[in-house]
């Protein structure tokens, strides 16, 4: 299991090799970068629900720091008040 995640929240998911067993949808697109899926936490007390990255309906408001490293993608979004 593995996956592939860009920087504005592209990316898809894969078993085994990544090129031959795509799970989610994959989009060769470097311009518009659209994704297969979204991941969006909630704060179930609040009922709060947010991107964890620009690209699925990123508030203008709030800051996205994404940090490529090697086996990872660590993403900081800072939430809008």
């Amino acid at each position: 299991m593995g996956c592939v995640s860009t920087e504005s929240g592209g990316g898809y998911n894969s078993a085994g090799n990544s090129r031959l067993y795509q799970i989610t949808a994959w989009s060769n697109d470097p311009v518009s970068d659209p994704s297969g899926e979204w991941w969006l936490p909630e704060d179930s007390r609040r009922g709060a629900l947010w991107s964890l990255k620009p690209n699925a309906w990123g508030d203008a408001r709030s800051e996205y720091q994404v940090i490529h490293v090697l086996g990872s993608t660590p993403n900081q979004p800072s939430v809008a008040a």
